[in-house]
């Protein structure tokens, strides 16, 4: 796809974005991986990312049950809200939250950025919600984690 994008095709965003998000959930990680990297390049080309799809494939890779795919989808949620990609931030912030308690180390990490580009949008953390990440943060055994924890407080 890239290659043809580099090679001035036009491709239709929508088409693209369906092929993209739906690799991103595969269950072979060489083609996650290589749809995580395309994604990040496409929008150079003139491809536009649609706000309710990347919702909806966030929302549901989140979901998945494998770490790969839900980490996938907590760097493509930071790197779109970073580069301006409007989301509904409010209704992606609960499950930020839930990953943020993930039993995977670099999911929690994700998570923690993805709860930084959320704040910067202005969704501000409860009070239950700070002391459930103090809680975890405090028995978290990797110290970069648990300091960037604690930063987004």
């Amino acid at each position: 796809m890239l290659e043809f994008l580099k090679n001035g095709v036009q491709l239709p965003s929508d088409e693209v974005n369906a092929v993209i998000f739906k690799a991103l959930l595969d269950s072979d990680g060489d083609v996650r991986q290589a749809a995580e990297a395309t994604r990040s390049e496409v929008t150079k080309y003139g491809v536009k990312i649609n706000p309710q799809a990347a919702t909806e494939i966030i929302t549901k890779g989140l979901s998945e049950n494998e770490a790969e795919t839900r980490l996938a989808s907590l760097k493509m949620l930071a790197e779109f809200l970073q580069t301006g990609i409007e989301l509904p931030v409010a209704e992606l912030n609960g499950m930020v939250l839930k990953a943020l308690l993930d039993a995977n180390a670099e999911v929690r990490k994700a998570a923690i950025a993805a709860r930084a580009e959320i704040v910067k949008h202005g969704i501000k953390l409860t009070a239950p919600e700070a002391m459930a990440i103090v809680k975890k943060a405090a028995a978290e055994e990797d110290p970069n984690i648990k300091a960037a924890a604690l930063q987004i407080i």
